[in-house]
Order: C-alpha cells, then sequence, then structure tokens
C-alpha cells in the first residue's frame, strides 16, 4: 500500500514529474497483477514551466501507468475554464466524464469528493 506520494515542483505544476514519481514508487512494491490507483489533486493545467501556456504532454505517462495496471483520477481544485482544461487529462483516465473532477466552486467540495470516492471504492 502506498498511501502517500509526496511530492513538490516547485513553483511548476509539474505533473510528468509527478507520474515519475508514482510510476517508480509502484513499480517497486513488484504487484504487477494487482489494481492501482492513482489519485492526482491539483489547482491548474499541467505545465512543465512556470508559463501558465506552457502545456505538458503527459499522454506518454499515461500510457506507462495504464500497461502497468494503475488507473488515475484527477480532482482539480478551485479552477476556473482558464486555469484547468480537462481534456488536457482524458487520456490519463478510463471514463473523462467520471474520473476527471474540476471543483469550480469550493463549496461543493464534499459533494464531488464523494463522486470521486464512490468512482475508487
Amino acid at each position: 500500500l502506498i498511501d502517500n506520494i509526496e511530492y513538490t515542483a516547485d513553483t511548476v505544476n509539474n505533473l510528468k514529474l509527478a507520474m515519475d514519481n508514482m510510476l517508480t514508487a509502484f513499480s517497486t512494491r513488484n504487484q504487477p497483477k494487482r489494481q492501482k490507483f492513482h489519485i492526482i489533486f491539483m489547482n491548474a493545467n499541467p505545465t512543465t514551466t512556470d508559463d501558465a501556456n506552457d502545456i505538458a504532454d503527459i499522454c506518454s505517462k499515461a500510457t506507462l501507468a495504464k500497461q502497468q495496471n494503475i488507473r488515475s483520477f484527477v480532482m482539480a481544485l478551485g479552477v476556473d475554464d482558464v486555469r484547468f482544461n480537462p481534456q488536457l487529462l482524458e487520456c490519463l483516465v478510463e471514463d473523462p466524464q467520471k474520473d476527471v473532477l474540476g471543483i469550480y466552486e469550493l463549496d461543493n467540495y464534499n459533494e464531488q469528493a464523494q463522486e470521486l470516492l464512490a468512482a475508487v471504492c
């Protein structure tokens, strides 16, 4: 069980590096047949630099995760349509409609957190 992979990328929302950390952590467990879940919390589009327009292509990492039987879910907190485009993350998940949750209003957090829990459990 990996319950927490601590990761920071300074000021960069670098999902590619976070995915590398996750893939390494799961591969060291050596349980190829077991279903694994990766829940990503974020507050903006994935980027490779501090520039919000420098969008990172994370689909190659998504392919590796799926090959290792890792199912990803994304919860984007306090985002808006400018800072968060869920289509950029569709390659990470099995069902983009259910597995990518953009929480635009934090007042709705509990309700949408329950949706994520239902998907994972």
